[in-house]
């Protein structure tokens, strides 16, 4: 019993060790980079369940450094842009 105990122990700690992990890939990502991954991500749309993890990670790290800069490092999709400020992208 105490062996099950420490296995889920250290399977739980490897797991959330994993989840920082994928974190801090982005976070290391130029804004270029991660802009352009995030324009692949928006042209593509992909269905595939591991694409579209990486996506939506993606998108995260996108809006997390749109709070921490106080601006936008990814292009945002054409879908949300409002009239203004598409007629202000096409001058």
């Amino acid at each position: 019993m105490r062996i099950l105990k420490l296995t889920v122990l250290s399977l739980t700690v490897t797991a959330f060790s994993a989840c920082d992990m994928g974190n801090s890939k982005m976070a290391k990502l130029s804004d270029y980079e991660l802009s352009d991954r995030h324009s692949q991500c928006l042209a593509k749309r992909p269905t595939a369940p591991g694409k579209a993890v990486a996506c939506e990670n993606i998108r995260k790290e996108c809006e997390r450094r749109k709070k921490e800069k106080g601006m936008h490092v990814c292009p945002t999709p054409l879908g949300s842009l409002t009239a203004a400020n598409r007629y202000n992208n096409t001058i």
